[in-house]
């Protein structure tokens, strides 16, 4: 048997074809310059293709031949690392680097397996694991990093499996920082560079396409962008803002869709409230998309395939004993209180479902928070006595307003919360404290101030960014993937995405049948996190699909 099939399971080997000379695998030419891989990173391929000890016979087999084909100088057998350093042939430019940035995405898979299929026909696609985070490493360590994708079973794998096929990193890449220059150090020479990440990340790509193009450096650079919360905004030179609507979304909310409901529904049997934790701090679109149960959605996702028997009864049955709440529309505790009594009263089963966003805000929280700091930066108040009022639990000393006071001097660990931010502030999107326990306050308000009493509390959270992409996130995948490929084999950087307008409901747009846009980096003049949100769509029309505001 070949030395290399005792190779350590995270090592991978490539069997390349020798000067473009033709190759018959299965019967079948091979287009590209990859004849096959063995090996790799578990997590990326699967124990399946990266143990050799695990190894079908048929698999065996398959790499015996190409081991003895490679003795015989028919095909080369060789590593990422040293494509990597050497190119196709002594070409770097048939070499295309894939990056996966920020938080997981379903659907990312789908779209870089897509990219990569379309440009396998003449480039050695390199998967770097963790992201930017490999990235910013020295060269010989990022060489190390990565994996080759040109496999049509990786590929497959990728298209069935849902998050991100290369681990995530949360680096972010600063103009002129030494992060930077190394990331460009390690992009020199490489024809292309793709990948996926969310708003703060897909700045990466950006920055790095500018600062190779400043040097003169030909690598092309493209994006497409993924996110659960669907946040990103990009405004471009003509002073035009359109809205992303990103990858992996539509499977987030579905999968967030199913968790809640089978939440509510044991909750309400149980005679309970539920009160859940939902992710996206400067954004209610997940809230949105993982509650309403109007007309028009409904039909969406029958037409997606995903609304099953079970799911469509709980939404009948629990659909209009729901409350969203989100960052956009702060409301007062009264205002909530009086909402969740009417909500709990109706029929004879008693039950209110509250979804919250992890950004919502009380007002008077606010106006408590607001006042505090003013107080210390005065010097009015100094931040010793404040944390030591707060340590001893006497609140009556520190909160004027009476509702805040009850809900505190019971849920002593609560308050404790919020007066770290009181005395380290720091606020989100919307200027309000950045306070990381809103749904567990909110929690305690329906315990003490309403008629509900009772909860139960969930976290909807993770799981939920991994989830099974569903069919029009997945065809949103693809659309983009083969559009940012075009784009990239054109010589054209930029980034890849569907837009949409304020006004337009996102939930609502059929993947299928929207184009993606295509927006080169030199016409963007601003990318962010703080435009696409619930405020661009009519506030009656929010009220009418269940989130709660007051004014």
């Amino acid at each position: 048997m070949p030395e290399i099939l005792p190779a350590q399971a995270d090592d991978q080997i490539v069997f390349m074809r020798r000067g473009g000379s033709p190759y018959i695998l299965d019967g079948k030419p091979v287009e590209g310059p990859v004849v096959g891989t063995k090996g790799g990173i578990q997590y990326v391929v699967g124990e399946r293709d990266s143990s050799f000890t695990r190894a079908s016979p048929e698999d065996l087999r398959r790499v015996l031949k190409l081991s003895e084909q490679a003795a015989q100088g028919l095909i080369e057998a060789t590593t990422p690392a040293e494509i990597y350093r050497n190119g196709v042939d002594g070409d770097r430019s048939k070499l295309c680097l894939v990056f996966t940035s920020g938080g997981e995405g379903s659907s990312i898979g789908v779209n870089i397996a897509r990219v990569a299929s379309d440009i396998g026909s003449t480039h050695v696609v390199l998967g770097t694991w963790q992201g930017f985070g490999s990235g910013v490493k020295t060269k010989d360590k990022f060489a190390q990093s990565l994996t080759v994708i040109n496999d049509p079973r990786v590929l497959e794998r990728w298209r069935n499996t849902g998050g991100s096929p290369f681990g995530m990193s949360r680096t972010k890449i600063e103009p002129d920082s030494a992060e930077e220059k190394q990331l460009a150090e390690n992009s020199d020479g490489v024809g292309m560079v793709y990948g996926n990440g969310g708003g703060d990340h897909s700045k990466n790509f950006m920055t790095l396409s500018r600062k190779l193009t400043a040097e003169g450096r030909k690598t092309v650079v493209g994006v497409t962008p993924k996110s659960m919360d669907n946040d990103l905004s990009v405004t471009q030179d003509d002073g035009s803002t359109v809205n992303s609507l990103m990858i992996g979304y539509l499977s987030t909310a579905h999968t967030m869709r199913r968790h809640w409901f089978d939440e509510m529904q044991s909750a309400a049997g149980a005679g309970r409230a539920v009160v859940g934790y939902f992710f996206s701090r400067g954004a209610g679109w997940t809230v949105l998309g993982a509650t309403r149960c109007d007309e028009e959605y409904v039909k969406r996702m029958k037409e997606d395939g995903i609304l099953t028997p079970d799911l469509e009864n709980k939404m009948d049955s629990l659909g209009s004993k729901q409350i969203g709440l989100g960052p956009e529309f702060p409301v007062s505790i009264g205002f909530f209180v009086n909402r969740v009594n009417e909500v709990f009263a109706k029929g004879r089963d008693k039950f209110v479902g509250v979804a919250v966003s992890e950004g919502f805000m009380f007002k008077e929280l606010d106006r408590e928070y607001q006042r505090l700091t003013s107080d210390l930066k005065s010097g009015k108040l100094k931040k010793e006595e404040v944390m030591e009022l707060a340590a001893k639990g006497e609140f009556d000393k520190l909160i004027q307003d009476p509702q805040l006071r009850e809900v505190f001097n019971k849920k002593k660990d609560i308050a404790k919360e919020f007066f770290k931010v009181v005395a380290e502030p720091e606020l989100d999107n919307w200027d309000h404290p950045k306070i990381r326990i809103m749904p567990q306050i909110v929690d305690a308000v329906v315990n003490m101030l309403t008629n509900a009493k009772k909860t139960n509390y969930v976290e909807i959270k993770y799981e939920a960014r991994t989830g099974e992409t569903i069919p029009s996130d997945r065809k949103l995948a693809e659309n983009t993937g083969a559009l940012a490929a075009e784009k990239l084999k054109a010589g054209e950087s930029g980034l890849t995405t569907v837009t949409y307008k304020d006004g337009e409901d996102p939930l609502l747009i059929d993947t299928a049948q929207r184009k993606p846009s295509f927006i080169p980096f030199e016409r963007i003049t601003d990318m962010n996190e703080k435009h696409n949100n619930l405020k661009t769509l009519d506030r009656n029309y929010l009220r009418s699909l269940g989130i709660l505001i007051e004014d």
